[in-house]
């Protein structure tokens, strides 16, 4: 009479079958993705200010908090890109927020001028925009001064950018094996430009330089957040309420009001 398999041969064998499933995945999505964890990486082609194209790597990792019966948010989000004329690389990083729950940013734009790098980020939901001074129009810049990256206001951003250059109108659950691609894991510019037009803010269509009203249907209309006695948190200034653009007024004030916020995140 045959032996009857054991437990642990049981466990083997459907281990061979999670592997054999993993294989079959890999084409159309990164390994571990589908489960909620691991790594997913693509490549963009965005186009510059002086119309040449710039080859950069998106990358992101998966977790934070959600809800049971959801999938976990992106817990962070990574650009780097290497320029054409001094050769040196770059790695922007949009960093898992524990207050915030997820990565602090959904990246905008990648911009480069006299060699200079800058990247375009908007607060990833309502309560990163509040920790991030609320501004409006809702981007949050960095500029590469050599050594880091630092934040810097919209009017430091040069006048010469305009456009929005990398994909922000598709679905970023890259776990989603409907999730499509030029070509392996690539988006050509042309493509990117196209696919963003799909985006209804107008945030995402062109780079804003005035202010947003507050019923725009995006980040602007995040109401303000109140305390237990129901009154708004927000500065004040000459006894009037703030409603956007805390930043730089936003590290001093949190201190006192939101001592639970990062204090360097708004620096």
């Amino acid at each position: 009479m045959d032996a009857k398999p054991t437990s642990a041969w049981r466990i083997v064998m459907r281990l061979y079958a999670f592997i054999a499933a993993l294989t079959l995945l890999a084409p159309t999505a990164n390994a571990f993705e589908f489960l909620g964890f691991g790594r997913a990486s693509w490549e963009e082609e965005v186009l510059l200010h002086d119309q040449s194209k710039l080859v950069i790597t998106r990358s992101q990792s998966y977790g934070g908090r959600h809800e049971i019966g959801q999938s976990s948010p992106i817990k962070e989000h990574s650009v780097s890109f290497v320029l054409p004329v001094s050769h040196r690389a770059y790695t922007w990083v949009s960093e898992y927020g524990e207050d915030v729950g997820r990565t602090n940013f959904n990246l905008i734009a990648v911009h480069v001028l006299g060699d200079v790098p800058y990247v375009i980020a908007e607060p990833n939901l309502c309560y990163s925009y509040g920790k991030w001074g609320r501004p409006n129009p809702p981007y949050v810049i960095f500029r590469h001064d050599g050594t880091n990256w630092k934040r810097i206001p919209l009017a430091d951003l040069p006048l010469e950018f305009h456009t929005i250059n990398v994909a922000v109108a598709m679905p970023w659950d890259m776990r989603d094996s409907r999730v499509s691609f030029d070509k392996g894991r690539f988006l050509s510019a042309e493509s990117i430009s196209a696919r963003n037009k799909g985006s209804r803010r107008s945030e995402h269509q062109q780079v804003l330089r005035e202010p947003l009203p507050m019923n725009s249907g995006g980040l602007t209309s995040c109401p303000l957040p109140s305390d237990a006695a129901a009154k708004l948190i927000a500065p004040e200034v000459d006894g009037k309420l703030l409603y956007f653009n805390w930043w730089p007024l936003a590290p001093e004030w949190l201190k006192t009001r939101c001592p639970g916020c990062d204090q360097s995140a708004v620096k």
